[in-house]
């Protein structure tokens, strides 16, 4: 079959056209997608300087324990590789006292809030989560003793009481679940 140069090249053009209005509907969706009935959207005031503490006490987190998870643009990629069974703890906590908050930060940056979005969204993140301003002060770093000295951590996971203190600061993470489990039932019982 022999097209010509002419119909090769509106045959490319219409392809263009497809691609754009797909990247166009795609953003859209994400872009203005608020959550439903087991993703939540918080937000906090830019303007305000926040610490966590203030988050654990916000209304749709009280009387409820929470497993946060603290992200940051570095840490998707982990992240990731914990969902499988993140999924599995929130089916195992579903009717119990216990929600799932995740942050993420540098949204504005790196990270946009449409990326954001769409991640929540394929991967079905049910809980909360806080798109944290950008700037914003984390101050939970702590120390740890390790075989060559002492080393300055950052918490990834941590459990917040029905009161909403920090219970533990350095959580196991969801990828060894039995060990995160006792972790969560010894607190909640």
């Amino acid at each position: 079959m022999n097209l010509s140069k002419k119909k090769i090249s509106r045959l490319i053009s219409i392809i263009g056209i497809l691609f754009i209005a797909y990247k166009v509907i795609d953003f859209t969706y994400y872009y203005t997608f608020n959550g439903n009935d087991d993703i939540h959207f918080l937000k906090i005031e830019e303007s305000k300087n926040h610490n966590y503490e203030e988050i654990f006490q916000l209304d749709e987190l009280k009387n409820k324990y929470v497993y946060a998870t603290l992200n940051n643009r570095a840490d998707w990629k982990d992240f990731r590789e914990d969902i499988n069974s993140m999924k599995m703890l929130q089916k195992k906590y579903n009717k119990q006292n216990l929600i799932f908050l995740y942050t993420a930060d540098d949204i504005n940056g790196f990270f946009n809030e449409y990326e954001w979005k769409k991640l929540i969204k394929k991967y079905d993140l049910k809980g909360y989560h806080i798109n944290l301003p950008q700037g914003y002060e984390w101050n939970l770093q702590y120390s740890r003793k390790t075989d060559s000295g002492t080393v300055t951590s950052f918490p990834k996971y941590m459990i917040i009481s029905n009161k909403g203190k920090i219970i533990k600061k350095s959580v196991t993470r969801p990828r060894n679940a039995e060990r995160l489990i006792f972790e969560l039932d010894s607190i909640m019982n």
